[in-house]
């Protein structure tokens, strides 16, 4: 059946557990056991969301009359509007897998990336975060990378592409994924595979 994307809101990721032969990706419907062989897609992104405020200032002024029986009027004028911006940096990724009905989505907020790495946790949501993705690009033969995640395991944070929105992301993401999906070769040897050397490095970045 041919998975469309349009207006699909993808599934939030609880956590999970990474094993040899497995990703399982919890998420509120419960766990969704994915044979590596199975997953064909990543796209990591950074979401720098832009928030305005406004802010009212009012500026008082007073008049008064001279003389008995006047009292002081006071008067109250609203001043021009002023905005405050505020950024929030959350990095994100999709994933999506054969047989399943929609792509999931992790990020470093709502994700316990220490549940899905077990003893192999690190010391930060950054290391964690990043050793996850590296785990999943190193066991599925079969995977998609978009530009982000093809060039994470070598250049860390300065590979992710930046939006405005999840929702902006996972747009780009999907146009990412059904533009290369007939690439997708069945096969036991991953050619994004790396080797301990190669990885250290976006654990510290």
């Amino acid at each position: 059946m041919e998975r469309r994307y349009e207006r699909l809101i993808p599934t939030g990721v609880k956590g999970g557990r990474i094993e040899s032969s497995t990703l399982t990706i919890t998420t509120s419907l419960g766990d969704h056991v994915i044979p590596w062989e199975d997953v064909e897609f990543l796209s990591i992104n950074r979401i720098e969301e832009v928030k305005q405020i406004a802010l009212k200032d009012q500026n008082r002024s007073s008049s008064s009359m001279m003389g008995t029986g006047y009292a002081k009027a006071m008067t109250c004028q609203n001043k021009t509007v002023k905005k405050k911006v505020t950024q929030s940096e959350v990095y994100t990724a999709f994933l999506v897998a054969r047989n399943q009905e929609k792509p999931f989505r992790f990020d470093t907020i709502t994700t316990n990336y220490r549940q899905m790495l077990g003893p192999d946790a690190g010391y930060s949501a950054w290391v964690n975060f990043s050793a996850v993705f590296i785990k999943i690009i190193n066991n599925s033969p079969n995977i998609i990378l978009d530009s982000s995640a093809k060039d994470f395991p070598q250049q860390g944070k300065k590979s992710v592409a930046t939006y405005s929105s999840r929702e902006k992301a996972f747009d780009e993401a999907m146009k990412y994924y059904e533009k290369n999906k007939n690439s997708i070769n069945i096969n036991s040897e991953n050619p994004h595979s790396r080797d301990d050397e190669i990885i250290r490095f976006s654990l510290e970045d």
